[in-house]
């Protein structure tokens, strides 16, 4: 699959199916998390893979909303960084969750990158607390995002890549 339909899929509500994914594919997602290039010359990005559907039910409840597809993906991954330690952890977490979503649909998966890094619930609590409560991460680190994947329930369809509709008004040259 090329960069090109990767950034051209429609996400959407995303829906996955109960399907197990395979070792295999797992491993190349977790692997090409590893592979991702980070600032400073360090990573500090730590992975937490989650297959258990109790927990992944529970983790769909870190947000109000736009988390539920948690619920329903055989697997998602809790991307964590020491905010303290890594000066660049969030745009090391960004490449990091880039590199699992475009491997996984390299390996034809569907995935749902959701935010964790600034959302609270409407009680207060912030989304980063419950995620690290739930799967036991230190207070030291941060939760930047909580990657869905799996097999989609419907075919995932890629939107046609049409210059006119791109906004190059964003680009400034010179």
């Amino acid at each position: 699959m090329r960069i090109e339909e990767i950034l051209a899929m429609e996400i959407g509500d995303r829906q996955f199916c109960r399907t197990e994914i395979q070792a295999d594919d797992v491993e190349r997602v977790l692997r090409a998390a590893l592979l991702a290039t980070c600032g400073k010359g360090g990573n500090s990005v730590e992975l937490y893979p989650v297959e258990d559907p109790h927990l992944l039910e529970r983790l769909a409840d870190a947000r109000d909303h736009g988390a539920e597809c948690i619920a329903q993906a055989p697997m998602a991954v809790a991307v964590v960084a020491d905010r303290l330690y890594d000066g660049a952890w969030v745009e090391n977490c960004s490449a990091v969750v880039w590199a699992m979503c475009a491997q996984a649909a390299e390996r034809q998966l569907a995935y749902h990158s959701v935010q964790i890094r600034g959302y609270q619930l409407t009680d207060g609590t912030m989304s980063d607390e419950v995620v690290r409560g739930i799967l036991d991460i230190p207070e030291s680190k941060t939760v930047y995002a909580v990657v869905a994947i799996g097999t989609a329930d419907k075919p995932v369809s890629q939107a046609e890549i049409d210059d006119d509709q791109l906004e190059w008004q964003r680009i400034h040259i010179g």
